[in-house]
């Protein structure tokens, strides 16, 4: 499986409420295919987060949460939350459909957050 980067040292600012960030087309990759997707808080202040990689199919006009992390600061060290769910524990997620991609969604944070999103496949 290769790593396909939807966002790298992305940083979300306090109170990024439903904040959007990435794309990362997976419309040709086949439903059937093996995939991982994980979530590493690279760091956060205080306080706490909940962060979800999402699918859509419409360009993020709607979009799906596939894998949530919700994780309390602070946290400096990537390895400190690192978080990942293989393809039967997501079967839902929109491999190969037309128009589908993936992204992150920070639904809440507390403080100054960074986050790396990878899928790979």
């Amino acid at each position: 499986m290769q790593p396909n980067q939807i966002v790298s040292h992305q940083t979300f600012n306090t109170n990024a409420s439903a904040s959007l960030a990435g794309s990362l087309d997976i419309s040709a990759v086949p439903a059937t295919a093996a995939y991982e997707l994980q979530i590493v808080i690279d760091s956060l202040a205080t306080g706490g987060a909940r962060v979800a990689i999402v699918d859509t199919i419409d360009n993020f006009a709607h979009y799906e949460p596939l894998a949530l992390v919700v994780d309390q600061g602070p946290i400096n060290e990537p390895e400190e939350s690192a978080s990942s769910w293989k393809s039967a524990d997501i079967p839902g997620a929109r491999f190969g459909i037309a128009g589908a991609k993936l992204g992150v969604c920070v639904y809440h944070t507390d403080s100054a957050l960074t986050v790396t999103a990878t899928a790979l496949y």
